[in-house]
Formats: structure tokens, C-alpha cells, sequence
């Protein structure tokens, strides 16, 4: 558990703020997450928005205040023949004045009724600064916000006022009250922001913003950075009850947080001990700022079993008092993303990999627009989502130029640098060190499957089309095939699966950075499945197979049938596209196989530009956008 807020009644909480000077203000899509660490005898208070985190260190002294009070003053101010004094002549009169002082409502009257000057905003100020009127309280202070007659003072002057002014600090509760029933504007989301960074009102617990943001009108920021890992997007989950037994904690849900809050609860879920403690959420196990588990599992005792759990703050969180003595408290909506079943798994299975669409010869790529891609998050989002599902996408209106391509790989991570370069033209020449620079065909492949980590995504630029009959691109679903030959030739499939090839290259680079002479070679088989799903997870062909091959002599004939199988279905399922000028096929090098049909070079040019991007840096991406735009994929 973390240390518990303060009550104060003549104490005044004094501020110090410590901030970067880059310090932004958030907007609404930004999480806030505040935590409270002790240290010595203050309580550190760190506010985090969007990654930064600024550091507020509250101190604690004691202030007293003097009450003197009149009735006669205010008679004399308003019966008085001498001339009007000036707002300081009045404050120092209220200063040192022995009359006994007047009530609030005495007060406000005077304000409202007074001939004199109404005071500035800032004479305002200086006056409940420097007075020794008695402090009124927060709802004597709201009904004479409401009634006075004095102009509304502007968010930033009402932040100065609440700054530096000695009233007491209201409660989280008042302040709520405050900011629902007041006239004043509604502040905008930075102007709350900015009030909650330089403000001296005491910082509420995680309960109590959980409960201020539950019940405010002002829009909902996502609670805490680390229960914002989903794309989930209903409201907050409850707890109706909870009960120890078996191994596991038991939690009954509230209404359904799936359905907008709109049909009944029941449901039931389970939560395993070990997993409990093993994923405390209190600031002594982890650390939200990085993600990570501080503790270790020796850290804490296989044995460790909960004693009491307690449902807190109307449902939206799970108390856990273990045996051994520690305190754990769980967010109701982080643990609903986290339930044991398959709708939940489900939904951060989405989150790793989308559903493949397996396609054929009769797919049609989808199209997408170069300017769109690099200028709107949506569509690069729709151009992240169809490469990964489909393997294959067609931008369109590219830039004729190269490089043309840097401006969409940087917008998803940086380019992924080779023997050949960070990028290379693919254009006839004499002496070329690659097939590919000829204008020869080219036979169904994946680029660079030497590579133990291969390249995940390649974007080959037309930017110059060969005008005659030729130089069109070969394409077909690798997944699709291998699907094709498990279920039709299960035998050659299993010779696919499970025959290593050697794949290499060798030679020299003129590339900058580069060592003058490489040498790649792997070890693999045509089809590579995932050793736990069986899914398939990797293709390879390439003519760049190794001579060298690494089985008993009479597994030989049946390979090379069961290999020729594969091309001959490769083509069989292949589509046939010939790139405009201008256009760009962005391909999963992992899954797509391409080939070239042969074209004249010497009565015309083909001029190509390539260049390679993770697919660990494309999923990110397409995370982060999901989780901005508020967008859930399967």
C-alpha cells in the first residue's frame, strides 16, 4: 500500500515544483497517471503525462490565522463624507483596524452596495492575500463566486487566485462540487492540466481521481498509463464481489463494461494466487513509468496466499492482504482486460499479430495513397493493417524519385540497412553482382532468405516502367500455398516442413559502411511452422539455394519433387501485376513470394528503387496508432 494522504486542519500544504522545460500541455487523449512515493518526511508527488514525468514535492508548515472583526467599518465606508480612499488606503484600513469584523454575507453586501471602485482582479487578490478577514469556507466562497457582482475573473486569473491566496484548500469532494455547480466556464482540458501541475491543493489518492473522473462532466482521460495497454473502450469495469477459495480469487462483475454498461452483471471470473502477486501493481513491485516488475519471483514466496479481499470505492477496485502481510490493490478495468477466458485472449492476441486473409488468384490488392499514408494517421493505419493481413499493398501517386520510399518507412520506424545499402536502384547494368540487375527472369523467391533475420517488409518503387512487353511482377501467398499442399499433399508438405536448406550469398559491396566482402549463408527448410501452433510463420525460395544439401541420399529425389510441387503451385495461385510509374508494391518478405518475367533492356529502361523495413517496427507502429486513434483490429 502506499502512504495515505494527510489530513490537515490549520496545516497549509506549501509547494515546490520541479518540471523540464519542455513541459507540454496534454491534451485529451493523453493518460495522467499520478503516484505517491514517501520520502523522509514528505510525501513526492509525480505527475506523468505522455511519457514525461514532472516531480511536485509537498512540505509540510503550519500557518495561523487572526481574526479580528467590525461592524462599524463598513458603517463608516458608506456614511463617511470624507473622499473615497484608494484600494490601498482600504486594505491597509482593514489591516489594522481593532473593529470587529464583518460577516460574509456583511462582506459581500458591502461589495455589492459599496460606492467605491470596484477593486481589479489583481487588487482582489492582494486584498484576500494580505487581509486579516477570516477565511471563508469553500461554499462561502463558491455562493459569493455565484452572487457577486464583481466580473468573472478569467481560468488563468482564478489559477493565480488559487495559487497564491491563504484560504484553505478544499477537499477533492469540494472541488468536485466546485468545478460541477459553478458558473464559472468550464476549463478546458490544458487549463485543467496546467491547474493540476502548479496548483497547491492536496494531490487525491488513485482512488479518489478514479472516483472524480467516474463522476465528473469533464471528458476522461484513461486511468494510469499502465491500464491503458488495450484498445478496450468501454466504461470502466465493477466489481460486484469477490471471494477467496481454491486456489484463486473469485471476481463477480458489475455490469458489463462489453455492452456500454447497458445489460446486467454475473459474470464470473477466476484470478490464480501466483499470478496475483506476481503482477502486484503497488509502487514497492512496480514500476508504471518503465512497465516492468520490480520485484523478482524470489522476491516473494510461492506460499504467499490472500488472507482478505476487499472490494474499494463502489467496485472500481479489488483489495488483496496477502499472508504475508503485503497489500495489493487492482484496478477493476485492468483486471477485466485481463481475464482468463477466450474473449479477453483473444483481444491481446489481436494486439500481437492480426488474422491473416489467405488469398489466391482471383485477390485484388488494395490500393492506397502515397500523400495519405505520410500526411494522416487513419490511412496509415488502413496501410499498416492491409499489408499485414493480406501481405501485399499497392501505394499509389509516389513521388518519381528515390528514396521516394523513406518518407513512409520513417513514419513507421527507420529502414533496415543490407549489404546492398539502406536502399538500392534495381536497374539493368553490365557485370551485375545479382540477377536482379539484369533483366532476366526471375523465378517465384523472397529477397535475402541467407538472413537468419530476414528483412520483413520490402517496397520496391517503379520509378520507371519498360515501356514494352515485359518486367511485369509475379505474386503469390506463400501461407496460401503451404495451406494448399497440408491439406492436398500432405506427404511432399511434410518433406517442406522438415528438409533444412542451405541458402547463402557471396561476394563484394561497394556500399559505404559496408565490409568489402560478405558471406551470408542459412540453414532452413522451405516452409518454417511455429514450434508450438504449428502455424506456419516463414517461407523461402530463392535461386540463391546452396548446392550443399544436407540429407541422406535417398530423401533427395523426394525433396526436389515435393519442391517442384511448390513452384509449380506457386504459379498456379499467382497474381500478375505490371507497376505504373509512380507506384510502389509494399510486400511481406516473409510471406509473399515475387517473381519477374524477362523484358528487352536494351530497347528501353526499367528503373526500380528498393528498401527494406522491419516488420517489428511496422507492428509497433500499428499498436501505437491503435491505442491512439482508439481503434480495436482483429
Amino acid at each position: 500500500m502506499g502512504p495515505r494522504l494527510l489530513s490537515l486542519s490549520t496545516s497549509m500544504l506549501s509547494l515546490s515544483t520541479l518540471t523540464s522545460p519542455n513541459v507540454k500541455s496534454a491534451s485529451c487523449r493523453l493518460p495522467v497517471r499520478v503516484v505517491v512515493r514517501r520520502e523522509g518526511r514528505r510525501e513526492r508527488n509525480t505527475l506523468t503525462v505522455d511519457g514525461q514525468q514532472h516531480r511536485t514535492y509537498y512540505h509540510l508548515s503550519t500557518t495561523t490565522t487572526t481574526v479580528n472583526s467590525t461592524q462599524q467599518q463598513h458603517l463608516l465606508l458608506q456614511k463617511s463624507s470624507l473622499p473615497t480612499p484608494s484600494i490601498q488606503q482600504q486594505h491597509l484600513l482593514l489591516q489594522n483596524s481593532s473593529l470587529p469584523t464583518p460577516s460574509i454575507q456583511q462582506q459581500h453586501l458591502l461589495l455589492q452596495k459599496s460606492s467605491l471602485p470596484t477593486p481589479s482582479i489583481q487588487q482582489q487578490h492582494l486584498l484576500l492575500q494580505k487581509s486579516s478577514l477570516p477565511t471563508p469556507s469553500t461554499q462561502q466562497q463558491h455562493l459569493l463566486l455565484q452572487k457577486s457582482s464583481l466580473p468573472t475573473p478569467s481560468i488563468q486569473q482564478q489559477h493565480l487566485l488559487l495559487q497564491k491566496s491563504s484560504l484553505p484548500t478544499p477537499s477533492t469532494q469540494q472541488q468536485h462540487l466546485l468545478l460541477q455547480k459553478s458558473s464559472l466556464p468550464t476549463p478546458s482540458t490544458q487549463q485543467q492540466h496546467l491547474l493540476l501541475q502548479k496548483s497547491t491543493l492536496h494531490t487525491p489518492s488513485i482512488q479518489q481521481q478514479h472516483l472524480l473522473l467516474q463522476k465528473s462532466t469533464l471528458p476522461t482521460p484513461s486511468i494510469g498509463r499502465h491500464f491503458c495497454t488495450s484498445t478496450y473502450s468501454g466504461n470502466a469495469a465493477v466489481i460486484e464481489s469477490a471471494s477467496i477459495g481454491n486456489g484463486e480469487v473469485c471476481v463477480v462483475w458489475g455490469k458489463s463494461p462489453s455492452s456500454g454498461g447497458s445489460s446486467g452483471g454475473g459474470e464470473e471470473c477466476v484470478y490464480p494466487y501466483p499470478w496475483l502477486r506476481d503482477n502486484c501493481q503497488c509502487i514497492q513491485c512496480y514500476d508504471a513509468d518503465s512497465y516492468t516488475r520490480i520485484i523478482t519471483l524470489e522476491d516473494w514466496h510461492h506460499h504467499d496466499t490472500p488472507q482478505q479481499v476487499k472490494v474499494c470505492n463502489d467496485g472500481v477496485c479489488l483489495e488483496v492482504v496477502w499472508s504475508s502481510g503485503h497489500i495489493s490493490t487492482y484496478s477493476a478495468t485492468w483486471l477485466y482486460l485481463r481475464r482468463f477466458n477466450s474473449q479477453a485472449r483473444s483481444v491481446k492476441k489481436s494486439m500481437l499479430a492480426l488474422k491473416k486473409e489467405l488469398w489466391g488468384r482471383d485477390f485484388e490488392i488494395s490500393r492506397h495513397s502515397f500523400d495519405s499514408i505520410v500526411s494522416d494517421d487513419e490511412a496509415l493505419l488502413g496501410f499498416l493493417t492491409s499489408l499485414e493481413k493480406f501481405g501485399v499493398v499497392l501505394v499509389t501517386e509516389a513521388p518519381r524519385k528515390p528514396k521516394a520510399a523513406f518518407h513512409i518507412v520513417n513514419k513507421a520506424g527507420f529502414p533496415k540497412r543490407t549489404h546492398y545499402g539502406l536502399h538500392y536502384p534495381i536497374r539493368r547494368k553490365l557485370g551485375a553482382e545479382s540477377l536482379a540487375f539484369t533483366d532476366l527472369k526471375l523465378g517465384m523467391h523472397n529477397d535475402l532468405p541467407y538472413y537468419n533475420y530476414v528483412c520483413g517488409i520490402i517496397f520496391l518503387h517503379c520509378i520507371t516502367q519498360f515501356e514494352g512487353r515485359g518486367g511485369e511482377n509475379d505474386l503469390a501467398d506463400g501461407y496460401h500455398v503451404a495451406r494448399y499442399l497440408h491439406q492436398h499433399h500432405p506427404h511432399q508438405y511434410h518433406l517442406l516442413t522438415h528438409t533444412p536448406v542451405y541458402f547463402w550469398n557471396k561476394g563484394v559491396t561497394t556500399v559505404e559502411g559496408e565490409e568489402h566482402q560478405f558471406y551470408k549463408l542459412f540453414n532452413t527448410p522451405i516452409i518454417v511452422e511455429d514450434g508450438i501452433t504449428g502455424a506456419v510463420v516463414r517461407v523461402n525460395n530463392s535461386q540463391l539455394r546452396d548446392s550443399h544439401l544436407d540429407v541422406s541420399p535417398d530423401l533427395v529425389t523426394p525433396w526436389y519433387s515435393a519442391l517442384r510441387l511448390f513452384n509449380t503451385t506457386l504459379q498456379q495461385h499467382a497474381i500478375r501485376v505490371k507497376l505504373n510509374s509512380g507506384e510502389m508494391l509494399v510486400m511481406d518478405n516473409t510471406r509473399l513470394l515475387h517473381g519477374r518475367t524477362a523484358y528487352d533492356g536494351a530497347i528501353g529502361e526499367r528503373y526500380m528503387d528498393q528498401v527494406y523495413l522491419d516488420w517489428d517496427q511496422a507492428l509497433s507502429k500499428r499498436r501505437v496508432l491503435q491505442e491512439k486513434l482508439g481503434i480495436h483490429l482483429q
